[in-house]
C-alpha cells in the first residue's frame, strides 16, 4: 500500500466515529472557539498572555440577549440553521483560560471596549464556511478576538489537520455527477504531468487519492502550475458523505 493510501485509510479511521455521531449538526473544526481576528497584524506579546489566561474584563455588563438562529450557507451549496449565545455569554467563554494561568500578571487584564457580532471564517465537513462570531475590541490594542457565536450544542469537533499533507497537492473542490457516483475533482498541480485517482469509501466519509507523475526530461514543465480535473467513481452513491482530501481534511463540494 502507498504512503497516499495510507494517509487516506488514516484519515478515513480518524473521521468516521465522529461523523457518525453528528445527529445531522454542523461541523466544526476541533479547536478553541476564540481566535484573533486578524492573526497577520501582529499581537502584543501582553495581550497575547491575557487572551490565552483568560485574563479579560468589562467595565459595564455585556447583553445577555441571544440573537435570533442564524444560517451557516456553504459556497458550494447547503445551509443549516444554528442556535446562538449572547455576548455576556462569549464573554465568559474568553474567561476561560486556554493555557496556563499568568501568576505573574500585575497589570490590569484585557478591558472590553466594544464587542459585535459579525463573522469569522471556519472549515466544515462540507468546507469553508463563514461562521457567526462575537468580535471583541480592547481599550488600548487594535487587535480583535472573535469567539464563535454558536451555542455549544450546536457543533461537534473535528479530528485535528494530520501534520503530513498527501503529496502536496492543492485540492480546490469537488463535482458530483447526478447519479452521485461519480466526483471530479479540480486542483492545481504541474503543468507538465499525468494525474489520476482514486477513493477510499466508508459509511459516513470518502476519502480521495490523486497522484501526480511529472514528465520526465524535456517533457517536465517549468512554468505556473495549472488546474487538472481528475474524475473518480464511487461504489456506492456519495448521498451526504462528506469528501477529505488529500490533506486528509474535507473539501467544498459544488
Amino acid at each position: 500500500m502507498s504512503t497516499l493510501d495510507r494517509q487516506a485509510k488514516a484519515a478515513l479511521a480518524a473521521w468516521e466515529p465522529v461523523l457518525s455521531a453528528r445527529d445531522g449538526r454542523p461541523f466544526l473544526l476541533k479547536g478553541d472557539p476564540s481566535q484573533v481576528v486578524d492573526a497577520d497584524a501582529g499581537m502584543d506579546a501582553r495581550f497575547k498572555v491575557d487572551w490565552l489566561a483568560g485574563r479579560v474584563t468589562a467595565k459595564q455588563p455585556l447583553s445577555a440577549a441571544v440573537p435570533p438562529a442564524a444560517t451557516l450557507v456553504w459556497p458550494g451549496g447547503g445551509t443549516a440553521a444554528v442556535p446562538l449565545i449572547s455576548a455576556a455569554d462569549a464573554l465568559y467563554g474568553l474567561q476561560q483560560q486556554i493555557a496556563e494561568p499568568c501568576s505573574s500578571c500585575a497589570d490590569p487584564p484585557l478591558s472590553v471596549s466594544g464587542v459585535v457580532l459579525g463573522t469569522v471564517d471556519r472549515m466544515s465537513s462540507r468546507g469553508s464556511v463563514q461562521v457567526p462570531a462575537w468580535i471583541f475590541s480592547f481599550a488600548g490594542y487594535s487587535t480583535e478576538l472573535a469567539y464563535l457565536a454558536i451555542a455549544p450544542t450546536a457543533p461537534v469537533n473535528a479530528p485535528d489537520a494530520p501534520k503530513a499533507v498527501n503529496g502536496g497537492i492543492a485540492s480546490e473542490k469537488v463535482a458530483v455527477s447526478a447519479d452521485q457516483r461519480v466526483l471530479t475533482v479540480a486542483f492545481d498541480g504541474a503543468c507538465g504531468s499525468d494525474v489520476s485517482g482514486h477513493a477510499f469509501e466508508a459509511v459516513h466519509a470518502v476519502a480521495i487519492v490523486i497522484v501526480e507523475v511529472p514528465h520526465p526530461g524535456q517533457d517536465a514543465c517549468q512554468v505556473s502550475p495549472r488546474q487538472h480535473a481528475v474524475t473518480i467513481g464511487l461504489a456506492t452513491p456519495l448521498a451526504g458523505r462528506t469528501v477529505l482530501g488529500p490533506a486528509g481534511m474535507p473539501l467544498p463540494i459544488g
